[in-house]
């Protein structure tokens, strides 16, 4: 059980501070008693910045996890692979694939930048590929794939896997980490594609728990 659970949110839409930056995206370092986990790594226009107005030093990083393949989750990561020289780096299969938006003409690529997928191919030997919930560090899992069971979280008509936008993306790839404290589980989440109500039942599966969440009336 975790006894010291801290969370430090590194890149998002809003600022909490005038000396952050904000950026569409999501980058936040976890701290669970000695380990150090960063949970993606926004669009990595102000990842450095932030860390350093926080004074805050990536290295040591026991792990990266990536909560999907997309772009403001994932453009950071090379920065994020040289300054914290993480351990492993946990991340789906299917965050690889090539990735596309059309919420608005034309459409357009969503997918992991190309300097990123560049910084992956120097540490294939760290990659630990999550299909399946999976220990990240002693305390801290990550989900995997997560049932989609409420019909009102379903994502389908905004991304796809091809560049025409024809073929849907299903986001097998979103995970979420869950950290085992002394005061409870602590699910903490990236853009939540599968779901708030899909990912708190999976857990609750895979803690062996009641379920926590409740069909929409």
């Amino acid at each position: 059980m975790i006894k010291r659970l801290r969370i430090a949110v590194l890149a998002n839409n809003s600022a909490g501070s005038p000396d952050l930056l904000a950026e569409h995206g999501l980058s936040m370092l976890i701290e669970a008693d000695d380990r150090r986990i960063l949970f993606d790594t926004g669009q990595g226009r102000v990842l450095l910045d932030n860390l350093a107005a926080l004074v805050v030093c990536l290295a040591p990083l026991d792990a990266v996890v990536l909560s999907h393949g997309h772009y403001d989750h994932a453009g950071g990561l090379s920065a994020a692979l040289q300054e914290g020289d993480p351990s492993f780096i946990f991340v789906h299969p299917a965050a690889l694939n090539q990735k596309s938006a059309k919420r608005e003409p034309p459409p357009r690529s969503i997918g992991i930048p190309g300097l990123s997928r560049e910084a992956l191919d120097t540490v294939q030997a760290r990659i630990v590929r999550t299909r399946s919930a999976m220990e990240i560090v002693p305390g801290v899992w990550c989900t995997g794939e997560t049932l989609r069971v409420y019909a009102a979280e379903q994502t389908e008509g905004y991304f796809f896997l091809d560049a025409d936008c024809r073929e849907p993306d299903p986001l097998v790839d979103d995970q979420a980490l869950v950290a085992e404290t002394t005061r409870g589980l602590v699910v903490i989440a990236g853009c939540a594609h599968a779901g708030v109500m899909n990912a708190l039942d999976h857990v609750s599966k895979l803690a062996g728990r009641p379920s926590v969440s409740r069909s929409p009336s």
